[in-house]
């Protein structure tokens, strides 16, 4: 993450991170680092998007065409629903699929508005879309 295009570290309004990605930010500073309070032309947020397993290549298309650069994606599962069944005696839970996009602020309400148009809750891929805000990032190719 210390080169643009190989990787984005960001922080938000949390309570800790790690000493690694400290040091990271430490060192970038007066450099490629973007912060609200060196640039406030840009601010920056965490999309995070969340839909029923197997929607996360047409949900990063459509994010993609609304001026995202790229994304990450976790699979995860749901758990304590009421919708689960038992196979063998075994419970098992609906899998999910979770996207991770940092964006700008200028893109941040088309894309979000786009997904969920298209794959929001009231779909099969029942996805929403919750966005944090960014304090500040290193590695954001623009």
């Amino acid at each position: 993450i210390k080169e643009i295009g190989n990787g984005v570290a960001f922080t938000t309004p949390l309570s800790s991170c790690p000493t690694y990605i400290h040091d990271v930010f430490k060192e970038k500073i007066g450099g490629k680092m973007k912060d609200k309070g060196k640039d406030n032309n840009k601010q920056y947020h965490l999309l995070l998007i969340i839909t029923v397993d197997g929607y996360a290549e047409k949900v990063m298309d459509i994010a993609k065409k609304n001026g995202a650069n790229g994304g990450t994606l976790l699979k995860g599962r749901e758990m304590g629903n009421k919708n689960a069944f038992k196979f063998f005696n075994m419970t098992v839970e609906p899998e999910k699929d979770i996207l991770l996009i940092v964006c700008n602020e200028e893109n941040k309400n088309m894309i979000m508005s786009s997904i969920l148009e298209k794959y929001g809750a009231n779909t099969e891929a029942k996805g929403i879309c919750i966005s944090l805000p960014i304090d500040s990032a290193i590695g954001i190719e623009e």
